[in-house]
Protein backbone atom coordinates (compact mmCIF):
# COMPACT_ATOMS: atom_id res chain seq x y z
CA UNK A 1 0.00 0.00 0.00
CA UNK A 2 2.40 2.60 0.43
CA UNK A 3 3.93 2.25 -2.72
CA UNK A 4 0.91 2.19 -4.65
CA UNK A 5 -0.19 5.62 -5.46
CA UNK A 6 -3.68 4.58 -5.37
CA UNK A 7 -4.18 5.08 -2.06
CA UNK A 8 -2.52 8.60 -2.20
CA UNK A 9 -4.90 11.67 -2.18
CA UNK A 10 -5.29 15.39 -3.15
CA UNK A 11 -6.47 16.78 0.33
CA UNK A 12 -7.27 20.41 0.99
CA UNK A 13 -4.89 21.62 3.13
CA UNK A 14 -6.93 22.99 5.74
CA UNK A 15 -8.35 19.04 6.20
CA UNK A 16 -5.20 18.14 7.44
CA UNK A 17 -2.84 21.24 8.86
CA UNK A 18 -3.44 23.75 11.07
CA UNK A 19 -1.74 26.60 10.26
CA UNK A 20 -1.46 30.43 11.74
CA UNK A 21 0.17 33.79 10.83
CA UNK A 22 2.53 35.12 13.36
CA UNK A 23 1.33 38.48 14.52
CA UNK A 24 2.64 42.25 13.82
CA UNK A 25 4.60 43.34 16.38
CA UNK A 26 5.49 46.95 16.29
CA UNK A 27 9.23 47.96 17.04
CA UNK A 28 8.44 49.66 20.13
CA UNK A 29 7.76 46.65 21.89
CA UNK A 30 11.36 45.06 20.97
CA UNK A 31 13.31 44.60 23.92
CA UNK A 32 16.94 43.34 24.41
CA UNK A 33 16.22 39.69 26.10
CA UNK A 34 13.04 37.63 26.69
CA UNK A 35 11.13 35.32 24.72
CA UNK A 36 12.56 35.30 20.49
CA UNK A 37 10.25 36.82 18.44
CA UNK A 38 11.70 34.82 14.85
CA UNK A 39 12.22 36.82 11.82
CA UNK A 40 12.76 35.83 7.88
CA UNK A 41 16.74 35.60 8.47
CA UNK A 42 16.15 32.50 10.68
CA UNK A 43 14.44 30.58 8.48
CA UNK A 44 17.14 31.33 5.96
CA UNK A 45 20.44 31.31 8.16
CA UNK A 46 22.11 28.51 10.70
CA UNK A 47 19.64 28.84 13.45
CA UNK A 48 16.07 29.87 13.67
CA UNK A 49 16.87 32.86 15.97
CA UNK A 50 19.38 34.37 13.50
CA UNK A 51 18.25 37.96 13.42
CA UNK A 52 15.45 38.06 16.00
CA UNK A 53 14.02 40.80 17.92
CA UNK A 54 13.26 39.58 22.25
CA UNK A 55 10.41 40.62 23.87
CA UNK A 56 8.99 41.14 27.35
CA UNK A 57 8.11 37.66 28.70
CA UNK A 58 4.93 38.90 30.32
CA UNK A 59 3.50 40.90 27.59
CA UNK A 60 3.70 37.86 25.55
CA UNK A 61 1.66 35.62 28.21
CA UNK A 62 -0.71 38.55 28.07
CA UNK A 63 -1.18 39.39 23.98
CA UNK A 64 0.53 36.84 22.05
CA UNK A 65 0.47 32.95 24.08
CA UNK A 66 -1.47 31.48 21.59
CA UNK A 67 1.54 31.62 19.05
CA UNK A 68 4.05 30.40 20.79
CA UNK A 69 5.97 27.34 18.85
CA UNK A 70 6.45 23.58 19.66
CA UNK A 71 8.90 21.49 19.28
CA UNK A 72 8.31 19.95 16.11
CA UNK A 73 6.05 22.68 14.37
CA UNK A 74 7.17 23.36 11.01
CA UNK A 75 7.35 27.25 9.37
CA UNK A 76 6.65 29.09 6.02
CA UNK A 77 7.85 32.11 4.76
CA UNK A 78 5.33 33.61 3.10
CA UNK A 79 6.93 37.12 1.63
CA UNK A 80 10.83 37.77 0.96
CA UNK A 81 12.09 34.33 0.77
CA UNK A 82 9.13 32.90 -0.11
CA UNK A 83 8.06 29.37 0.53
CA UNK A 84 10.93 28.67 2.75
CA UNK A 85 10.61 26.15 5.18
CA UNK A 86 11.81 25.13 8.33
CA UNK A 87 11.23 23.19 11.58
CA UNK A 88 11.63 24.36 14.78
CA UNK A 89 14.14 22.65 17.19
CA UNK A 90 14.99 23.09 21.02
CA UNK A 91 16.20 26.66 20.66
CA UNK A 92 13.54 28.71 19.43
CA UNK A 93 10.78 26.49 21.71
CA UNK A 94 8.45 28.69 22.89
CA UNK A 95 9.60 31.42 20.52
CA UNK A 96 6.66 33.57 18.47
CA UNK A 97 7.17 33.93 14.77
CA UNK A 98 6.34 37.33 12.97
CA UNK A 99 4.26 38.25 10.84
CA UNK A 100 5.47 36.68 7.11
CA UNK A 101 5.82 33.30 8.99
CA UNK A 102 3.49 30.93 9.28
CA UNK A 103 3.51 28.10 11.49
CA UNK A 104 2.40 24.71 10.50
CA UNK A 105 0.77 21.49 12.55
CA UNK A 106 -0.99 18.53 11.83
CA UNK A 107 -4.47 19.12 11.79
CA UNK A 108 -5.13 15.26 11.05
CA UNK A 109 -4.30 12.21 12.54
CA UNK A 110 -3.48 11.09 8.34
CA UNK A 111 -0.69 13.33 8.79
CA UNK A 112 2.88 12.60 10.50
CA UNK A 113 4.09 16.11 12.21
CA UNK A 114 7.13 14.98 10.75
CA UNK A 115 6.23 14.83 7.20
CA UNK A 116 4.63 18.17 7.23
CA UNK A 117 7.95 20.14 5.83
CA UNK A 118 8.30 17.42 3.12
CA UNK A 119 4.02 17.57 2.63
CA UNK A 120 5.20 21.94 1.89
CA UNK A 121 8.66 20.92 -0.09
CA UNK A 122 6.13 18.63 -2.64
CA UNK A 123 6.91 20.36 -6.06
CA UNK A 124 3.42 20.06 -6.40
CA UNK A 125 2.85 22.55 -3.58
CA UNK A 126 5.66 24.63 -4.15
CA UNK A 127 4.29 25.34 -7.57
CA UNK A 128 0.72 26.40 -6.19
CA UNK A 129 2.59 28.78 -3.84
CA UNK A 130 4.50 30.82 -6.37
CA UNK A 131 1.26 31.08 -8.49
CA UNK A 132 -0.61 32.30 -5.63
CA UNK A 133 2.32 34.91 -4.58
CA UNK A 134 0.83 38.20 -4.33
CA UNK A 135 2.76 40.91 -5.20
CA UNK A 136 5.05 43.24 -7.81
CA UNK A 137 7.39 44.26 -5.79
CA UNK A 138 7.70 41.67 -3.09
CA UNK A 139 5.77 38.45 -3.01
CA UNK A 140 3.83 37.73 -0.05
CA UNK A 141 1.45 35.10 0.66
CA UNK A 142 -1.56 34.56 3.58
CA UNK A 143 -3.41 32.31 5.33
CA UNK A 144 -6.18 33.04 2.82
CA UNK A 145 -4.23 31.41 -0.14
CA UNK A 146 -3.42 28.53 1.94
CA UNK A 147 -6.94 28.20 2.13
CA UNK A 148 -7.30 27.37 -1.36
CA UNK A 149 -4.84 25.19 -1.82
CA UNK A 150 -4.40 21.58 -1.91
CA UNK A 151 -1.57 18.72 -0.91
CA UNK A 152 -0.72 15.29 -1.82
CA UNK A 153 -1.30 12.86 1.10
CA UNK A 154 0.27 9.15 1.19
CA UNK A 155 -0.73 6.82 3.53
CA UNK A 156 0.90 6.73 7.18
CA UNK A 157 3.16 3.98 6.06
CA UNK A 158 4.56 5.65 2.93
CA UNK A 159 4.72 9.25 4.98
CA UNK A 160 6.80 6.81 7.79
CA UNK A 161 9.33 5.71 4.99
CA UNK A 162 9.84 8.77 3.10
CA UNK A 163 11.08 10.22 6.81
CA UNK A 164 13.34 7.76 7.35
CA UNK A 165 14.98 8.00 3.68
CA UNK A 166 14.67 11.83 3.63
CA UNK A 167 15.48 12.23 7.35
CA UNK A 168 18.70 10.34 7.13
CA UNK A 169 19.76 12.59 4.40
CA UNK A 170 18.82 15.59 6.60
CA UNK A 171 20.27 14.37 9.67
CA UNK A 172 23.96 13.74 7.77
CA UNK A 173 23.51 17.18 6.12
CA UNK A 174 23.00 18.81 9.86
CA UNK A 175 26.13 16.53 11.16
CA UNK A 176 27.81 18.00 8.37
CA UNK A 177 27.20 21.75 9.50
CA UNK A 178 27.91 21.10 13.33
CA UNK A 179 31.49 19.55 11.79
CA UNK A 180 31.77 22.78 9.95
CA UNK A 181 31.33 25.08 12.68
CA UNK A 182 33.74 23.64 14.48
CA UNK A 183 36.27 23.74 12.54
CA UNK A 184 35.35 27.59 11.74
CA UNK A 185 35.93 28.36 15.66
CA UNK A 186 39.11 26.71 15.32
CA UNK A 187 39.99 28.78 12.42
CA UNK A 188 39.33 31.63 14.53
CA UNK A 189 41.54 31.09 17.09
CA UNK A 190 44.47 30.29 14.59
CA UNK A 191 44.01 33.60 13.18
CA UNK A 192 43.70 35.69 16.49
CA UNK A 193 46.96 33.56 17.91
CA UNK A 194 48.82 34.52 14.32
CA UNK A 195 48.24 38.37 14.24
CA UNK A 196 49.94 38.64 18.14
CA UNK A 197 52.28 41.74 17.62
CA UNK A 198 51.33 42.08 13.84
CA UNK A 199 51.93 45.28 11.99
CA UNK A 200 49.04 47.30 10.94
CA UNK A 201 47.91 47.64 7.29
CA UNK A 202 44.90 48.33 5.03
CA UNK A 203 43.18 45.55 3.25
CA UNK A 204 44.16 46.89 0.01
CA UNK A 205 47.74 45.62 0.57
CA UNK A 206 46.53 41.93 1.03
CA UNK A 207 45.57 41.49 -2.92
CA UNK A 208 44.19 43.06 -5.98
CA UNK A 209 40.90 44.34 -4.76
CA UNK A 210 37.92 44.23 -8.05
CA UNK A 211 34.42 44.26 -8.29
CA UNK A 212 31.73 42.44 -10.55
CA UNK A 213 29.44 42.64 -13.13
CA UNK A 214 26.11 41.80 -15.24
CA UNK A 215 25.98 41.02 -19.02
CA UNK A 216 22.78 42.67 -20.58
CA UNK A 217 19.83 39.90 -19.88
CA UNK A 218 18.30 41.45 -22.95
CA UNK A 219 21.23 39.34 -24.79
CA UNK A 220 20.53 35.89 -24.63
CA UNK A 221 23.98 34.90 -25.98
CA UNK A 222 25.46 36.41 -23.15
CA UNK A 223 23.90 33.63 -20.56
CA UNK A 224 24.30 30.68 -23.25
CA UNK A 225 25.73 28.87 -22.53
CA UNK A 226 26.41 29.17 -18.67
CA UNK A 227 29.96 28.06 -18.81
CA UNK A 228 31.36 30.75 -16.49
CA UNK A 229 30.17 29.78 -12.59
CA UNK A 230 29.05 33.76 -11.88
CA UNK A 231 27.20 34.72 -8.32
CA UNK A 232 24.89 36.88 -6.94
CA UNK A 233 24.42 37.82 -2.97
CA UNK A 234 21.46 35.81 -3.06
CA UNK A 235 23.58 32.48 -3.98
CA UNK A 236 26.30 33.80 -0.98
CA UNK A 237 23.13 33.90 1.36
CA UNK A 238 22.02 30.07 0.44
CA UNK A 239 25.55 29.16 1.71
CA UNK A 240 24.10 29.83 5.20
CA UNK A 241 27.41 30.51 6.54
CA UNK A 242 29.74 28.03 4.84
CA UNK A 243 33.05 29.60 3.66
CA UNK A 244 33.57 27.69 0.33
CA UNK A 245 31.53 28.51 -2.63
CA UNK A 246 31.55 26.49 -6.31
CA UNK A 247 28.75 28.06 -7.95
CA UNK A 248 25.47 30.03 -8.24
CA UNK A 249 21.78 29.26 -9.64
CA UNK A 250 23.05 31.12 -13.17
CA UNK A 251 25.98 31.22 -15.14
CA UNK A 252 27.72 33.48 -17.97
CA UNK A 253 28.85 32.68 -21.13
CA UNK A 254 32.16 33.03 -22.49
CA UNK A 255 31.00 36.25 -24.25
CA UNK A 256 28.70 37.80 -21.39
CA UNK A 257 32.67 37.82 -19.57
CA UNK A 258 34.15 39.26 -22.21
CA UNK A 259 31.25 41.72 -23.16
CA UNK A 260 30.33 43.56 -19.20
CA UNK A 261 32.18 44.90 -16.28
CA UNK A 262 32.57 40.91 -14.95
CA UNK A 263 35.79 39.29 -14.24
CA UNK A 264 36.77 35.67 -14.13
CA UNK A 265 38.37 34.95 -10.50
CA UNK A 266 40.84 32.37 -10.07
CA UNK A 267 40.07 29.63 -7.72
CA UNK A 268 41.29 30.95 -4.40
CA UNK A 269 39.84 34.27 -4.41
CA UNK A 270 37.87 35.85 -1.45
CA UNK A 271 34.43 36.96 -2.20
CA UNK A 272 32.80 39.56 -0.06
CA UNK A 273 29.19 40.96 -1.04
CA UNK A 274 29.10 44.34 -0.90
CA UNK A 275 25.65 45.38 -1.34
CA UNK A 276 22.27 45.30 0.14
CA UNK A 277 23.31 42.41 1.51
CA UNK A 278 26.78 43.26 3.32
CA UNK A 279 29.14 40.89 4.63
CA UNK A 280 29.31 37.28 3.60
CA UNK A 281 32.52 35.89 3.13
CA UNK A 282 33.61 33.22 1.15
CA UNK A 283 36.49 31.44 -0.57
CA UNK A 284 36.14 30.53 -4.61
CA UNK A 285 36.75 27.01 -5.12
CA UNK A 286 36.99 26.93 -8.76
CA UNK A 287 37.35 29.97 -11.22
CA UNK A 288 34.08 31.80 -10.98
CA UNK A 289 32.59 35.45 -11.81
CA UNK A 290 30.30 37.38 -9.57
CA UNK A 291 27.84 40.43 -10.25
CA UNK A 292 28.92 43.93 -8.99
CA UNK A 293 26.92 43.28 -5.54
CA UNK A 294 30.80 42.18 -4.65
CA UNK A 295 34.09 43.57 -3.55
CA UNK A 296 36.67 40.21 -4.26
CA UNK A 297 40.62 40.03 -3.26
CA UNK A 298 43.10 37.75 -4.88
CA UNK A 299 45.88 37.09 -2.11
CA UNK A 300 48.74 38.45 -3.23
CA UNK A 301 51.90 36.28 -3.28
CA UNK A 302 52.28 34.49 0.13
CA UNK A 303 49.12 35.22 1.66
CA UNK A 304 46.69 32.44 1.46
CA UNK A 305 42.96 32.41 1.21
CA UNK A 306 42.33 30.95 4.72
CA UNK A 307 44.38 34.44 5.91
CA UNK A 308 42.48 36.51 3.65
CA UNK A 309 39.29 35.18 4.76
CA UNK A 310 39.98 34.94 8.50
CA UNK A 311 40.88 38.79 7.91
CA UNK A 312 37.95 39.40 6.68
CA UNK A 313 35.66 38.12 9.19
CA UNK A 314 37.68 40.18 11.55
CA UNK A 315 36.81 43.24 10.02
CA UNK A 316 33.19 42.58 9.04
CA UNK A 317 32.14 45.03 11.23
CA UNK A 318 34.25 47.63 10.80
CA UNK A 319 33.79 47.26 6.78
CA UNK A 320 29.81 46.84 6.74
CA UNK A 321 29.97 50.44 9.49
CA UNK A 322 31.99 52.41 5.97
CA UNK A 323 28.71 51.36 3.79
CA UNK A 324 26.58 54.27 1.97
CA UNK A 325 23.59 54.85 -0.25
CA UNK A 326 20.39 55.61 0.04
CA UNK A 327 18.18 53.18 -1.70
CA UNK A 328 20.36 50.07 -0.19
CA UNK A 329 23.66 49.86 1.74
CA UNK A 330 26.84 49.60 -0.29
CA UNK A 331 30.86 49.41 0.49
CA UNK A 332 32.54 51.17 -2.39
CA UNK A 333 36.07 49.78 -3.09
CA UNK A 334 37.63 53.04 -2.01
CA UNK A 335 36.35 52.48 1.32
CA UNK A 336 36.84 49.19 1.88
CA UNK A 337 40.51 48.85 0.99
CA UNK A 338 41.05 52.03 3.67
CA UNK A 339 39.85 49.52 6.39
CA UNK A 340 43.00 48.89 8.58
CA UNK A 341 43.88 45.53 9.51
CA UNK A 342 46.42 42.83 11.16
CA UNK A 343 49.20 41.57 8.55
CA UNK A 344 51.78 39.25 10.40
CA UNK A 345 55.87 38.71 9.53
CA UNK A 346 56.52 35.58 7.36
CA UNK A 347 57.02 32.75 10.26
CA UNK A 348 53.92 33.87 11.96
CA UNK A 349 52.04 33.55 8.32
CA UNK A 350 53.93 30.26 7.70
CA UNK A 351 52.69 28.84 10.94
CA UNK A 352 49.20 29.83 10.61
CA UNK A 353 48.96 28.24 7.19
CA UNK A 354 50.36 25.55 8.17
CA UNK A 355 47.24 24.97 10.72
CA UNK A 356 44.47 27.16 8.53
CA UNK A 357 44.77 25.63 5.32
CA UNK A 358 43.96 21.99 6.16
CA UNK A 359 41.05 23.55 8.18
CA UNK A 360 40.42 24.82 5.02
CA UNK A 361 40.33 21.68 2.83
CA UNK A 362 38.41 20.22 5.58
CA UNK A 363 35.67 22.31 5.44
CA UNK A 364 35.16 22.53 1.94
CA UNK A 365 35.03 18.64 1.69
CA UNK A 366 32.29 18.70 4.00
CA UNK A 367 30.87 21.51 2.25
CA UNK A 368 31.41 19.31 -1.19
CA UNK A 369 29.18 16.38 0.45
CA UNK A 370 26.93 18.45 1.45
CA UNK A 371 26.15 20.16 -1.88
CA UNK A 372 25.94 16.75 -3.21
CA UNK A 373 23.88 15.30 -0.81
CA UNK A 374 21.49 18.42 -1.06
CA UNK A 375 21.33 17.48 -4.92
CA UNK A 376 20.17 13.96 -4.18
CA UNK A 377 18.22 15.35 -1.43
CA UNK A 378 16.13 17.46 -3.88
CA UNK A 379 15.83 14.94 -6.59
CA UNK A 380 14.32 11.93 -4.14
CA UNK A 381 12.19 14.50 -2.71
CA UNK A 382 10.41 15.14 -5.58
CA UNK A 383 10.01 11.63 -6.73
CA UNK A 384 9.30 9.63 -3.11
CA UNK A 385 6.84 12.45 -2.10
CA UNK A 386 4.99 12.16 -5.46
CA UNK A 387 4.72 8.24 -5.66
CA UNK A 388 7.00 7.73 -8.46
CA UNK A 389 9.82 6.46 -6.75
CA UNK A 390 8.60 3.29 -5.13
CA UNK A 391 11.37 1.57 -2.47
CA UNK A 392 10.87 -1.53 -0.95
CA UNK A 393 10.19 -1.66 2.61
CA UNK A 394 13.15 -1.59 5.56
CA UNK A 395 13.92 -1.38 9.09
CA UNK A 396 17.05 0.35 8.13
CA UNK A 397 17.40 3.74 7.09
CA UNK A 398 20.53 3.88 5.63
CA UNK A 399 19.68 0.56 3.55
CA UNK A 400 16.37 2.72 2.68
CA UNK A 401 18.38 5.83 1.10
CA UNK A 402 20.85 3.84 -1.06
CA UNK A 403 17.99 1.50 -2.77
CA UNK A 404 16.47 5.11 -2.94
CA UNK A 405 19.37 6.26 -5.23
CA UNK A 406 19.76 3.21 -6.96
CA UNK A 407 16.20 3.68 -7.76
CA UNK A 408 16.62 7.04 -8.71
CA UNK A 409 19.82 6.39 -11.22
Amino acid sequence: MANDRRYWTETPLPDVIDFREGPGILARDFRDEGVPLLRLAGLTGRSLLDGCNYLDAAKVETRWSHFRLEIGDTLLSTSASLGRVARVDASAEGAIPYTGIIRMRPRSSSLLPDYVQYLLEDPGFTSQVSAMGAGSVMQHLGPSHLRHMKVRLPPLEAQTQIIAILGSIDGKIQSNVRLIDAYSLALDRVHDHAIIDADQVSLGDLGEISGGGTPKTSVAEYWQPPDVPWLTPKDMTALRGVPCVWSGERGISRSGLARSSAKLLPAGTVLYTSRATLGIIAIAQQPLATNQGFISIVPRPRLSSSFVYSTLMRCRNRINARAGGSTFPEVNKTNFKGVECSLPGPAALKAHDAMAEPIITHIAALACESRTLTKIRHALLAKLVSGQLRVPLSNDPEEQVGAAIEALA
